[in-house]
């Protein structure tokens, strides 16, 4: 929604809580701070609720020590703020951040529309990537695994879904062309396309060095009954277990994807064992209609404007 129309659709339709989904990166937050301006004068009565999806320490430090004042209207602004690790909501409390004000609530999947689609074998072994396609994401480090996971196990397929600012230059590359029979670009997916994807694959390798929350793909990957291959970034380190949910690897480290995707090429039982703990633990805790309880629960929280932190 454009600036220009924001402030008439907040006027025509007098909303009681406005939730703005934002990430500390930089061109998020700039685009964002101006939505939560706007929100405080064309809708001041609103409860103003800012979920902080994504997370660059590098950034957050920047605003600290050199743009604090947009940290303190920032925090005046908003009525109320989620974050999905607790590592993030530290960080803010030690900015000056009332305590109150912040929330940690994780992200959820329909688990039921996993359920619906039965697993789809193949006699490969389906290897996905499955998310933005740029660069913290990891992909360039992935691509770069592919030509020697082939020299030692030539019964894969690559699988890399997502679109995002290097794609044309990662299907241009020189292992996409050298190794076109093994890599399958499927661009971007959503319902149950992205569902029989996910369902087909055994591997889900997730390298990224994003400051990340607890993302959508890592939970559907989790919910297809996949084992990952991940970085500690962000809220990862704090959801998942090394050895129980999937192998955790240092970001930005192509020898660690290669070991660790080998390692599950050739323990069946091993990704059997972690796909179905996945599986068992998104059913548990990350249903959808459970978060949205969650959810309004803090929407209707005591609006706690009037703190006096972070001066």
């Amino acid at each position: 929604m454009s600036y220009f129309y924001y402030p008439v659709h907040l006027l025509i339709h007098s909303p009681d809580v406005i939730e703005i989904n934002t990430s500390f990166i930089k061109k998020s937050f700039i685009r964002d701070f101006i939505y939560l301006e706007l929100s405080v004068l064309f809708a001041p009565s609103a409860n103003k609720v800012i979920f902080i999806h994504g997370w660059d320490n590098t950034f957050h430090d920047f605003l600290i020590k050199n743009r604090k004042n947009y940290m303190i209207k920032f925090h005046q602004n908003a009525d109320q703020i989620i974050v999905l690790a607790d590592d993030f909501k530290q960080q803010l409390i030690s900015s000056g951040f009332s305590k109150k004000k912040i929330d940690t609530l994780t992200t959820g999947i329909d688990y039921h529309s996993f359920e619906k689609v039965k697993k789809i074998t193949s006699d490969k072994t389906n290897i996905l990537f499955l998310s933005r396609i740029e660069k913290d994401k990891g992909i360039y480090e992935f691509m770069q695994s592919i030509p020697q996971l082939i020299e030692k196990h030539h019964n894969l397929h690559f699988n890399i879904a997502g679109v995002g600012n290097d794609f044309e230059e990662v299907i241009n590359s020189e292992v996409a062309k050298s190794y076109f029979e093994y890599i399958t670009f499927h661009g971007y997916l959503k319902g149950e396309q992205k569902i029989k994807l996910l369902k087909m694959s055994d591997i889900y390798v997730f390298p990224s060095s994003h400051g990340e929350g607890f993302p959508i793909s890592i939970l559907e990957a989790m919910g297809s009954g996949l084992p990952l291959i991940y970085t500690s970034s962000g809220g990862l380190r704090e959801k998942l277990l090394d050895g129980l949910n999937g192998i955790e690897i240092p970001p930005k480290n192509v020898d660690a994807i290669i070991k660790a995707t080998t390692r599950l090429i050739e323990n069946p039982s091993l990704r059997l064992k972690m796909g179905v703990t996945n599986e068992k633990l998104i059913r548990k805790n990350y249903d959808i209609g459970a978060i949205f309880m969650k959810l309004e629960e803090i929407y209707a929280k005591k609006d706690h404007k009037k703190s006096k932190h972070l001066a």
